[in-house]
């Protein structure tokens, strides 16, 4: 959870954002699920596991002709247990 500046001249707020890395590129993505989002604004500013999971990266609404990459859910093996 970070606090961070607001687009075009909007209020500062806190983010969650997915820290990772693949194939040795590191990411920090947006975070927009909902239910991981608000779980971890509880929490505050600052870096928290989640341990393993598997994160469904996607693309947000094109924005001056630029898409955004995303972190639109993130699935651990406890979510997985809970749906069966």
């Amino acid at each position: 959870m970070a606090r961070e500046r607001g687009f075009a001249l909007l209020p500062a707020r806190l983010k969650a954002r997915a820290q990772f890395e693949y194939h040795g590129q590191p990411y920090g993505l947006t975070v927009t699920d909902l239910h991981v989002e608000q779980a971890y604004l509880q929490r505050g500013v600052g870096e928290y596991g989640v341990g393993l999971a598997m994160l469904c990266v996607s693309l947000g609404e094109l924005v001056n002709g630029v898409a955004y990459r995303l972190v639109a859910a993130i699935i651990t093996p406890a979510d997985c247990e809970m749906k069966r």
